[in-house]
């Protein structure tokens, strides 16, 4: 038989679409109108494909031709001189044509394209050889999309954001330009480095120009170079900064104990064979010369009580009203809320003369709740100090100077922030932004936009982080993709009639919890007269939302001090011409609580592009992650085009840049070695192993669980409402016994109905189950419900003292099949009745005699009530595996301002305490000699108090433990020696592959992924493992860092075991994220979130508010609750003590 034609004929690769970064599609298909064309040229583009999608771009815009541009004009933009002109040559480079070559210096070819699609030019500071006037200039396209879509009516003109115009799409941008084309000023921006397309002199044919490594030594003393492949390479070598000299701590560290924060780095554990292996990550070289000068100064007298919108209000009052201020525009930055960074100087005192006053500039600030009073403030200017920016470049250049050791001061990098903020925002006088700024390090294209799930009254909006971080002998600026929720400007009436359509509850209390903090603008006309000649100019329009009321024909005030009014009946006879079309939805309150203002909803518009801080449905949740996760290549795209033209990298050359291009930023992404984790072998019971797939995963087909309780059957009740038909639950049922017994472990299981989920109902049906000798009870739910799941759970563990699980029809149902999921649900049960899933081969051996122990604090959210305290909890490993964790849970001190009184696990020892006596009472009275600490939810300004306070309160733990025990100290020879790290996940760095064989089939890099050098510490041991196969979206790889070592362990060593702990993790067939302890630390605070629900919901919290109860009575029902359970070591009962109940 002949073979089909094209059989043997390689698979092409799936074309990626050059103006969103997607996959399957080319651009004449792409529906994403939010992403710069010319900045997404992703890698595996071939010369072809690029000819053929030009080609396409072509005719479509002949078909379009006559269209309106709506691409704003674009600029050539000189490194040189800093000039702008449209496709205009670089006028210090000497007069050039848009096809030749660069005449300055020598003939010399332009620069090659950046490594990630970068639109900058510019040079990195280390090259030598070349001038800046012979420096290509490329053009640079701002993004073309639509502003979110507003009801009729615009929002206030005087604020820049709120002129938003209905806009459904947008037409593509205009043809290539001159720059834009292969043959001409410019190739296309290539993604690969390793074939960057330099054009010749003589001929336009590409030339394929060979990767060229700087080999730099892991000494941060040896800056890296900058290589002609539009990458910056940090490579691995054998030098690293020598500490042998600082066995006693260094001069201008008399107290001994500052200069040991963290364990010194000993060694690097690449394997040789590894080494010339790379992954980008998305990191920018920061060049600062040394002549570079910033101070600081500090803005005094502001109100305590004002919102950080208020005082962005009063700090540019402060500004148009200062000579001094206002004439140096130009030379400063500020954070708009007490800060300014200045790169000339605005004293005439010594430098070194600190905290002197500049000035004293007085302004006048309006009362809310009455728009006719206002008050003088006299804000005061004052001089702090000079930015200590040597200290940061010393730091990463690895000098072991005290004050470089110690970090460097965390305030520099905020000063640099804060510059680089006012690049972005504040590009330059005469250009208007299309980027706004949501706290100190977010930003946002302002036409980046999103629908979001079934509401009208929200949307996701695409935006960028960007911090300044130190690295490897590189000052590097971290930039990573970050959407988030945004309220639409609309009429709050809009918003209210909206509102039950996508919210979780949809009452009164849960909408004044949403509404409340939100700035709108007022639209009605409300002057009349020279007294009021201003309170309608538009920063007096801008009100904040303090909270709701009554409907707005029953809401009633004094217009006299004497005479109640309506506020309908007081618009009828003041504003006659406004006709209150909506009086039954809720009045506003727009002053304070103490002087409400009360206006009706339809009066009043959401000001755009206020973040929402709440807490989302679940359905929007799905949305909001569906909108969120993109893969890898996409998001490396996004980065390398649209982020780096919203932060205005490759746009600051010009004048008025960043300190007038005194710092540079080269927008080639940098790339660091990596190294490759081998997969580790898992054990079953018997001789029964599983060997990991590239997506970490395995399956239980022929397993058997490692332990399980024991011969006696599990006695398992299922309980459901008439919501779930029985026939339903009958068969998931015999399904679960199945499944159990496939792997070692039998079930009787029965049916019980419940008549519903109200306290007293759940309660009975639980203990009638315990009174019945159940070990379970299953609750099967017609689909998820956060708040009966969190009552069940609250119920069953704190009050009755039983194991439970929740099951939902609809999800077993789901794709997958209900074998796997009931494969699942058996690897739940074993672990709550006692038993041990799996074992990890290796483990036993690197962890003999050592207890593992976990920790995590977690805080109440936004809207929660103010007496909620935050809640900390502690797990200890209790067997030879690493695999059975038993918990403590302690609530956190609170002071009655409602802030946390420490970050620090105040009753720390305590619960280690608790954790030695387990590991004693389930090993036949044996202590651990070694105990490995693995801390989560700590910032890097918190590490020290972690080390200083949190370690040493484990030592003391023992001590408790011991003398409990025994009756005695405990002498110094068996106190365990401790190995400490922090595990953090809550950070923007990210990783993307190089090579396709480094590549997962989620396009992230694959799992096992290490890197321990270029954005890591230059003094201490720390690395990013990516220990996961993420099944969408991009990759977070675990940031590690070792605070102490007295377990000796080297870099290898510390990885290898971090590594293969994270398949240990007991819930899942399958490698986890980060280290399992850190995981069942968090997921018992997850579980304590449970039992304090109603201070965390906000339809209950409101609920709370208007009972009344002081601060002192409603943290004395918090702490009932937590009491339920009689249990020393948390709110459960202590019958539940020795299982992971809260699995």
């Amino acid at each position: 038989m002949a073979p089909k034609k094209n059989q043997n004929r390689k698979k092409e690769p799936p074309k990626i679409c050059r103006r969103c970064g997607k996959h399957g599609h080319v651009w004449g298909n792409c529906s994403d109108r939010t992403t710069p064309l010319d900045n997404l040229w992703p890698a595996s583009h071939t010369k072809a494909e690029k000819e053929a999608e030009e080609k396409e771009y072509s005719e479509i815009k002949k078909w379009r031709k006559g269209d309106p541009p709506k691409q704003p004009a674009t600029a050539e933009l000189s490194a040189a001189a800093g000039t702008s002109k449209a496709a205009g040559p670089s006028k210090a480079a000497g007069p050039s044509k848009a096809a030749g070559p660069s005449k300055a210096a020598g003939q010399s070819a332009p620069d090659p394209p950046s490594a990630a699609g970068s639109s900058s030019t510019l040079v990195p500071a280390s090259t030598s050889g070349s001038s800046s006037a012979a420096r290509s200039s490329h053009t640079v396209r701002p993004p073309t999309v639509a502003h979110p879509p507003v009801t009729a009516r615009a929002s206030p003109p005087a604020d820049p954001s709120s002129n938003v115009r209905r806009q459904s799409s947008v037409d593509p941008p205009g043809p290539p330009t001159a720059a834009d084309s292969p043959t001409a000023a410019g190739p296309p921006r290539a993604t690969d480095p390793s074939t960057a397309v330099i054009p010749s002199q003589t001929q336009n044919k590409p030339v394929q120009q060979p990767p060229v490594e700087t080999k730099m030594p892991l000494s941060p003393r040896n800056r890296p170079q900058a290589v002609s492949t539009g990458e910056w390479r940090l490579k691995v070598g054998q030098q690293i900064p020598s500490t042998k000299g600082l066995s006693k701590p260094p001069k201008g560290d008399e107290k001994g104990d500052y200069w040991k924060v963290h364990h010194f780095r000993d060694s690097f554990a690449q394997a040789p064979h590894q080494q010339g292996k790379y992954v980008w990550t998305n990191h920018f070289v920061i060049h600062i010369p040394e002549e570079v000068k910033l101070w600081q100064y500090e803005i005094l007298n502001l109100p305590q009580t004002a919102s950080r919108p208020k005082k962005r209000v009063l700090i540019q009052q402060m500004i148009e009203n200062s000579t001094l201020l206002s004439a140096h525009k130009q030379f400063f930055a500020s954070d708009w809320q007490s800060k300014i960074v200045s790169w000339q100087t605005l004293h005439s005192n010594n430098d070194n003369d600190q905290d002197v006053t500049v000035e004293i500039v007085p302004i006048l600030s309006h009362t809310a709740g009455d728009p006719t009073s206002s008050s003088q403030l006299n804000l005061e200017l004052r001089y702090k100090r000079v930015v200590p920016v040597d200290t940061l470049q010393r730091h990463v250049m690895g000098d072991l100077n005290i004050s470089s050791i110690l970090g460097y001061d965390q305030s520099t990098l905020e000063a640099l922030n804060i510059v680089i903020a006012k690049v972005v925002t504040e590009p330059d006088q005469n250009l208007k932004s299309d980027t706004f700024q949501c706290g100190p390090n977010k930003f946002f294209p302002k036409t980046a936009h999103q629908p979001l799930g079934n509401t009208n009254s929200l949307c996701a909006i695409r935006g960028y982080f960007c911090s300044v971080r130190p690295g490897m002998g590189q000052i590097l600026l971290n930039v990573n993709t970050s959407t988030s929720a945004f309220y639409k400007p609309e009429l709050v009436s809009d918003f209210m009639e909206d509102f039950p359509n996508w919210a979780e509850i949809g009452n009164r209390r849960e909408l004044a919890s949403v509404l409340t903090g939100v700035r709108v603008y007022i639209e009605y006309e409300r002057g009349s007269g020279d007294k009021n000649a201003d309170i309608d100019k538009d920063h007096r329009r801008v009100k904040t939302i303090c909270g709701l009321g009554k409907s707005v024909k029953d809401q009633d005030f004094s217009e006299d001090g004497k005479t109640k009014i309506t506020v309908q009946a007081y618009f009828a006879k003041k504003y006659s011409h406004i006709i209150i079309h909506h009086p039954d939805l809720l009045s506003v309150n727009v002053g304070s609580r103490q002087e409400p203002t009360w206006l009706p909803p339809e009066t009043l518009r959401i000001l755009p592009y206020q973040m929402f801080k709440r807490k989302l449905p679940s359905d929007i949740t799905a949305s909001m992650l569906t909108v969120a996760a993109r893969d890898a290549d996409t998001n490396r795209a996004l980065i390398a085009g649209e982020g780096l033209a919203a932060l205005s990298i490759g746009q600051s050359q010009q004048e008025g840049g960043l300190l007038h291009n005194k710092i540079q930023i080269d927008p080639k992404m940098v790339t660091v070695p990596r190294r490759s984790m081998d997969l580790p072998k898992i054990q079953y019971a018997g001789s029964t192993s599983k060997e990991p797939r590239h997506t970490t995963s395995w399956n239980l087909q022929h397993a058997r669980f490692f332990k399980t309780p024991g011969p006696r059957p599990l006695k398992v009740r299922f309980i459901h409402t008439s919501a779930v038909k029985p026939a339903v639950v009958d068969g998931r049922k015999k399904i679960f016994d199945e499944q159990m017994r496939n792997y070692g472990c039998a079930t009787l299981s029965d049916r019980h109905p419940l008549p519903g989920f109200s306290d007293e109902e759940i309660r009975a049906a639980l203990k009638d189950a315990k009174d019945n000798l159940k070990h379970l009870v299953v609750l099967v739910l017609q689909s998820k419900s956060p708040g009966i799941y969190s009552n069940f759970k609250r119920l069953a563990e704190t009050e009755v003292g039983i194991q439970t699980l929740c099951l939902v029809e609809g999800t077993m149902s789901a794709q997958g099949g209900l074998i796997p999921y009931m494969a699942n649900v058996a690897m739940k049960v074993n672990l709550k009745t006692g038993g041990i899933n799996h074992r990890v081969d290796g483990v036993e051996e690197m962890i003999k005699d050592t207890m593992i122990i976990g920790a995590d604090v977690t805080h109440p959210g936004p809207g929660s009530h103010i007496t909620l305290p935050s809640l900390a909890a502690v797990v200890g490993s209790v067997d030879s595996n690493g695999t059975k964790f038993l918990g403590s849970m302690r609530l956190q001190p609170k002071s009655q301002t409602g802030a946390q009184s420490t970050e620090l696990i105040a009753r720390m020892s305590e619960m280690a305490a608790e954790r030695f006596s387990a590991y004693y009472r389930l090993n036949n009275e044996r202590w651990p000699q070694k105990v490995l600490f693995y801390r989560d939810g700590v910032s890097e300004g918190e590490y020290f108090m972690v080390r200083k306070d949190e370690v040493e309160a484990i030592r003391a733990g023992f001590q408790m433990a011991y003398e409990s025990q025994t009756k005695s100290s405990a002498p110094d020879a068996i106190i365990p020696k401790i190995t400490a790290i922090v595990g953090v996940k809550r950070h923007h760095v990210r990783f993307f592959p190089k090579e396709t064989h480094d590549r997962s089939v989620s396009r992230n890099c694959k799992p096992g992924t290490l890197v321990e050098s270029g954005v890591t510490s230059p003094y201490f041991l720390d690395f990013y493992l990516q220990s996961h196969h993420a099944l969408q979206g991009t990759a977070k790889p675990c940031h590690y860092l070792v605070l102490e070592n007295e377990m000796k362990l080297s870099a290898k060593d510390l990885q290898d075991l971090t590594h293969k702990l994270c398949y240990t993790y007991a819930r899942t067939s399958g490698g986890v994220s980060y280290v399992p302890a850190a995981y069942y630390a968090d997921r018992l605070c997850e579980r304590g979130r449970c039992y304090f629900r109603d201070w965390l919901e906000a339809g209950s919290v409101a609920q709370k508010q208007e009972q009344g109860r002081t601060f002192e009575a409603e943290r004395a029902l918090i702490q009932e609750r937590f009491e339920t359970g009689q249990n020393s070591e948390g709110p459960w009962r202590e019958n539940l003590n020795d299982t992971m109940f809260w699995l």
